[in-house]
């Protein structure tokens, strides 16, 4: 088990975090982790708001094509690292199984007890816009520090979204706060890649920190698509 990972407290007197005893100018100098136990916990209560066809998304059911090995390869090779790090975006059009393979990292990893929230971007925009509406218990502060800070973050159909300039701004400062903390995250999106905001583009293939992988598979929706999924099982 990884350093960031071990509880070093355990039992019902763990106060659920732990910072590690490194020197000023490390990365992890003065972060909280969660210990194994509270980890554990928080990973078992996000797996059960995961929408129920987001939950049966697994790599055992997703069928491999020529066109879609590199991604589904990276896909595996990134759910198994423990722990998680760096940064995998997975390009491609629509309909190909890009969400497929976003969900199965998140379920693996949480199968394995690591925290992981997995949030279709528009409706990620939605949710933060619903915490301003009257009578609104949510918090939009707290809400928006959670998913800065969980160990792992996926977004998925990046370039979808509404793209207010709100909506850039947020998202900026998700993505700024995870690559300047080097905090895992995974991102799929069909939008062209020269017609994302270049101050993203850049950390996403910032190959220091990160891969970009495109799955080019047809769309399964679509008659050539259904064959070639077909003949594949």
């Amino acid at each position: 088990m990884s350093q960031s990972y071990v509880c070093p407290h355990g039992g019902p007197n763990c106060p659920g975090w732990y910072v590690l005893n490194v020197p000023f100018g490390h990365p992890d100098f003065g972060r909280s982790f969660l210990c194994e136990c509270a980890s554990r916990r928080k990973a078992e209560r996000l797996k059960w708001q995961l929408p129920p066809k987001i939950a049966t998304k697994r790599f055992d059911c997703f069928v491999v094509l020529n066109e879609n090995r590199i991604a589904f390869d990276a896909a595996v090779t990134y759910a198994r690292v423990d722990p998680p790090r760096g940064w995998l975006t997975i390009t491609g059009g629509v309909g190909n199984g890009k969400t497929h393979l976003a969900a199965a990292i998140a379920n693996a990893l949480l199968d394995r007890g690591v925290p992981v929230m997995l949030f279709a971007v528009p409706a990620l925009l939605d949710e933060w816009r619903s915490t301003f509406a009257p009578g609104s218990d949510a918090s939009f502060d707290d809400r928006f520090e959670a998913i800065k800070q969980v160990e792992v973050l996926v977004l998925d159909d990046l370039g979808a979204e509404e793209a207010t300039l709100w909506a850039q701004d947020k998202l900026y400062q998700v993505f700024e706060h995870r690559y300047s903390y080097q905090l895992p995250l995974v991102v799929t999106s069909n939008v062209q890649w020269t017609k994302r905001p270049m101050r993203i583009r850049s950390r996403l293939s910032d190959t220091e920190l990160g891969k970009v992988v495109i799955n080019t598979a047809h769309d399964y929706r679509n008659a050539e698509g259904k064959r070639a999924y077909q003949d594949a099982r």
